[in-house]
């Protein structure tokens, strides 16, 4: 082999070394954008789901005495607008509630005065949301937190303005609840445990998730 065939050798050889040591940057590039995405984009969908449930702090909530649980409002509208939020949120991931976030938010806007008793009997008495959406979104720690965020900050806004236990009795009745659970509900209305005061409602309502 001459020398001019060893030099373009050695030519080709620091070529491809250089162009190995950049493939290797750009890969290495690439797996800490990945890296970083994995965290930044769970963060983000959950702000988003509890800015979603969270909702203003003020409602036109009626006072007890001006109308019962049951007329409490509940439209059809907002019943439709709870599936859709509830459904995706159960079914879809974080990046793609992300991409959706307009559209839910829109949908969250609507049912803002929408009582958190009244939300939570009618979740409870939907079979397909009970049994299979909840169970998926208690399940994944991101959407749990969203999701019990939110209605934990309406359930405490109620109950400041005392207009949580004056339906209680109604809302059991409405959820299948036994009356026999009520001093166990206002014991954690009183403690203010939001969390704890939805899961011993969903577990003790009828046809209750085996999730808790």
């Amino acid at each position: 082999m001459t020398p001019i065939h060893i030099n373009r050798l050695s030519q080709y050889s620091n070529t491809a070394l250089h162009l190995s040591k950049q493939t290797n940057y750009f890969a290495l590039i690439a797996l800490k954008v990945i890296k970083i995405s994995m965290i930044i984009i769970p963060m983000i969908a959950a702000i988003f789901i509890y800015l979603l449930f969270s909702g203003p702090t003020e409602t036109d909530l009626m006072e007890p005495s001006e109308v019962s649980f049951n007329s409490l409002k509940l439209s059809p509208d907002d019943k439709n607008c709870i599936k859709f939020i509830v459904e995706n949120l159960a079914t879809k991931g974080k990046s793609e509630l992300l991409m959706m976030s307009y559209k839910l938010s829109a949908q969250g806007n609507k049912i803002n005065d929408v009582h958190p008793l009244k939300f939570m009997s009618y979740v409870f008495s939907e079979k397909k949301i009970k049994n299979d959406y909840l169970p998926l979104i208690l399940s994944d720690k991101f959407k749990k937190m969203s999701f019990m965020s939110g209605l934990s900050k309406k359930l405490e806004k109620v109950n400041n303005d005392n207009l949580l236990k004056p339906y209680l009795v109604e809302f059991m009745n409405s959820s299948k609840i036994p009356l026999s659970k009520k001093n166990k509900l206002e014991s954690l209305i009183d403690e203010k445990k939001w969390h704890d005061f939805f899961s011993f409602a969903l577990k003790n309502s009828k046809r209750s998730s085996s999730l808790f």
